[in-house]
Parts: structure tokens; sequence; C-alpha cells
């Protein structure tokens, strides 16, 4: 391998599928933007170039399509999975990272052959469970790949806990939280009261729109004119939400926000009575992360794996049994009623988030390049 001479660490090329919305995409953004800032020369290379997150001028991207390329038809899939892995492997020689990270499992094989074929160290980063539902051959497939990549980067213990199973390549390295916000008045209460979450109109099932719609519905019947404020990814898929939940999600009370930029992002966290997530699973929870950093008050269902290691539920946010929607429902209304123990967990969550801050984070991959960079130099 041929070592770049820029700086003290390993150049990183990022491959992911896209980066226009999602928490997988805003956690890699957010990654190579830090590392540049450090001094590493970073790339993100994507199926298609646009990016709806803005990208540290440092950063080079390269967009293997243009939308004018990508059509539904049959024959333009066949051509672009053929043109695909030819644009792929020469944007990488044009590049020439010393560490190519594939984004998640759908991009780690051909990540594994690029690096192998060129001579790079090859890493995944993994967003979501160890314990997703898969079929028997994508995990069987998934096992044997990540035996043969140079790290498997993993975002909780539990998770960590898993790999380490069968593999000894595996490291533990959280998502960095470093959203821009202005200046937040938190003894400002909201009347009526006003409940945030995100989603994704696309995976609204693992998401849990169902659990959030019913722990909102019960919540009216103590306080009716509070509002549920929803910013989502994927709003194109409105209309499909709609169709299945109908009049539930078309109540006056329920905004639909689209997607939103960082600062709108945080203005939002900061001026609810409450951030509520009810995902089924959460690989890390970028949003629960975000929203305790800008200091809201969090209650989430303790599902697989990520809010039980973010939140000591009672000090710094609120922890409720999977679908347990009625009590969660009681959980809110308690942060809405009880001035003392809403401003007690934001309090309590700003000191948290300092453990996702850039620094903190930033360190660990630093450390992680810094002796790779070692290793090729003496290699």
């Amino acid at each position: 391998m041929k070592p770049s001479s820029r700086s003290t660490f390993a150049s990183v090329c990022f491959l992911i599928a896209h980066i226009r919305y999602g928490g997988a995409a805003r956690a890699t953004v957010t990654l190579a933007n830090e590392l540049a800032k450090k001094g590493v020369q970073v790339s993100v290379v994507t199926h298609v170039g646009q990016s709806a997150f803005p990208l540290h001028e440092d950063v080079v991207q390269i967009g293997l399509f243009d939308e004018k390329e990508i059509k539904s038809d049959f024959l333009n899939k066949i051509w672009r999975r053929i043109a695909y892995l030819n644009r792929l492997q020469r944007a990488i020689r044009s590049l020439d990272s010393d560490v190519i990270v594939g984004v998640m499992w759908s991009m780690a094989t051909r990540t594994w052959i690029l690096g192998r074929v060129l001579g790079k160290l090859v890493y995944v980063t993994e967003h979501t469970i160890h314990s997703r539902e898969s079929t028997f051959l994508s995990n069987f497939a998934r096992k044997l790949v990540y035996r043969w990549v140079d790290r498997v980067v993993v975002l909780t213990q539990l998770d960590l806990s898993h790999y380490e199973l069968y593999l000894r390549n595996v490291i533990k390295i959280p998502n960095i939280v470093n959203l821009e916000f202005d200046k937040i008045d938190y003894g400002i209460v909201p009347d009526p009261p006003v409940i945030f979450a995100v989603t994704d109109f696309s995976r609204w099932e693992i998401k849990g729109l169902d659990y959030l719609l019913t722990v909102y519905e019960k919540i009216l019947e103590k306080y009716p004119r509070a509002t549920l404020r929803i910013a989502c990814a994927r709003f194109d898929c409105y209309e499909y939400i709609c169709s299945v939940f109908g009049n539930r999600i078309r109540d006056p009370r329920v905004k639909i926000l689209g997607f939103l930029g960082d600062k709108e992002l945080a203005r939002e966290y900061g001026a609810a009575t409450v951030f509520v997530m009810t995902s089924r699973y959460e690989g890390f929870s970028l949003v629960l992360a975000e929203a305790m950093t800008v200091g809201a008050a969090v209650v989430s269902f303790d599902c697989p794996y990520g809010p039980r290691e973010i939140i000591t539920s009672g000090l710094n946010g609120v922890l409720v049994p999977e679908s347990a929607c009625d009590q969660m429902a009681s959980e809110i209304e308690l942060i809405i009623s009880s001035d003392s123990h809403r401003l007690c967990l934001k309090r309590n969550a700003l000191i948290r988030s300092v453990e996702f801050s850039s620094a903190s984070i930033c360190t660990l991959w630093l450390n992680l390049l810094r002796s790779e960079r070692a290793a090729i130099s003496s290699s």
C-alpha cells in the first residue's frame, strides 16, 4: 500500500449508497467532516452525488451517477449494476485512500472485494443492530465477509458483545453528535405542550410510528390541546402513510415537518416539552443523542440496543419497556406536569451528551487512523 503524505493519519474513503437522508448518512457526513478538520484526508463516494448534509470544504465527494442517468426501467437497472462496479473502482483508484470504509452491510461485500483487489485496508461501519431480522443467507454472508475485513466498527456495547462471539476484528466507536444550534431558553414552557419526534416514513414500522400515534392519542385524553410535531425523512412517502393511518396522521394537531437541517432540527428539540422515540430497534439512535445534546427531556422505548446505552432512566431521560404505550404516555404526562422533573432531565441530558461530542469520539478514530498510518509506513 502506498501511503499518502498529507498527514500523520491514514487517509479514508467512505463508501455509502447516498447522503440524502437518514441517520447513517448524517453520522457518516459528521464523521467525515470532523476528521477533515483534524487534517485527515477524507473522501465520500456515493451512488448519486446529491447531499442533504453540508460537507467540509476539504472532504472530496464523488457521485458515481448523475440524476439523469437513473431511470426505473429494467434495462437501466441492469446497465447501472454493470457500470457501478467499473465507476467505483476507477473512483477508488483515483482517490488512492489508505482505508476504504463501507457504510453498513449493504456496502460491505463490494468494499471488501475492492479493498483486496487494490491492496487497501477495509473497514465496515454497522449502523443497525446485530440481531436484526434477516434471511439465513444474508446472516451467513455477513458473518463470512466480516471475518475477512480488517475492522468492523459497531456503535454499542451489546452489539460488540454479539460480534465478539465470532469476530476478533470488531471495535466499538459510537456516533459523533455535533449539532449546531443557537442558544435556547430552557425556561420557556410550551403551552399547549409540544411532543416532538423524528421518523422515517419509508421505515415507519421499525421507527414505531404506530406506537407514536397511539401514545399521542392517550396524551390527548388529558391534554387535548397538545401538539405532535414530526420531522421525517422520505416525505415523498406521505401519501402512503396517510393510506395506512388515515385521520390519525391527518389530525390538524399533528404537524408533519418534513426533512430539517441541523439548526431547524435543534430548534425543534429545544422548543419541545418532550422528545419521544418509539422505535422497535435502533443501532444507536443518533436523534436521541442529538436531542440530549440540545438539552431536551427525552422518553424512549427500551428497544435493542441504543437507548439503554444513552439514557440512565430517571436521571437524564426516561426508558419505558418496549411497546408499553400506556406507561410511556404516563411518563410524558409527568414531564409535562412537573417543571422540576422536566428541568432535572434537561440538565442531566446536557451533562450526558458530552460523551458523544466530537472531542470524545473523534479522538478514538484519530488514534485508530494514526496506528494504521504507522503500520503502513513501516511495511
